[in-house]
């Protein structure tokens, strides 16, 4: 069957209105596509996976993508070749975030100190999502509290224009665990690239 009513939710809201969201809403009035919710995928899309040579030069190609990160990324630019610099920043990702090397894990839940998978912590993000009434992808490869899963559904959430729902998940949910997860692993990686995403991200969310 479908969705029930969501009378009382507080992840219900559709329409709604968001003071931690005035520019956005200002420079893209309701139901106008824009590139925040773009952006949110593009980076969402770079911690889900460990990325090749070519998607690399993709990424690269944009000058303004490079600004956005940093004159420190062009340090890893200038370290080698394409395929040089995707080797190195997939042992990195590797090295940070992926079982059974990671030392600082991409998930919510244990990011705020839930001892094991899907513990409570992750089990609200869930219930955020089904109280929203939106599927979240499945791959079966990403939990679902996963910073790429949850990102994505913010941009759903925005592109549906639902602003208190957006700012009630930023604010409970991804600002609870997303900077300091971000400053944890910065201290420890060997490349300006997965730093200088998670401060793009950061200042986002904090928009």
């Amino acid at each position: 069957g479908g969705a029930s009513q969501l009378d009382h939710s507080q992840y219900a809201g559709q329409g709604e209105r968001s003071v931690s969201f005035q520019r956005y809403r200002r420079n893209h009035p309701p139901g106008m596509k824009s590139d925040w919710p773009a952006s949110l995928r593009t980076i969402a899309f770079l911690f889900a996976n460990e990325l090749s040579s070519a998607q690399l030069e993709t990424l690269f190609g944009s000058s303004e993508l490079v600004r956005l990160l940093g004159e420190g990324i062009r340090e890893d630019l200038g370290r080698g070749t394409m395929d040089d610099l995707a080797d190195a920043l997939a042992e990195e990702y590797t090295r940070l975030f992926v079982a059974p090397h990671r030392r600082f894990p991409p998930h919510e839940g244990l990011a705020r100190g839930d001892t094991q998978l899907l513990g409570n912590h992750a089990m609200a993000v869930q219930q955020a999502y089904a109280a929203a009434r939106i599927e979240v992808r499945d791959d079966n490869t990403l939990l679902l509290d996963h910073i790429s899963v949850e990102l994505d559904f913010l941009a759903s959430l925005m592109e549906r224009n639902a602003w208190e729902t957006t700012r009630r998940f930023v604010n409970d949910h991804l600002l609870l665990w997303v900077p300091d997860w971000v400053e944890a692993y910065s201290a420890h990686a060997r490349f300006k690239f997965y730093p200088a995403m998670g401060k793009m991200l950061c200042d986002c969310l904090r928009e």
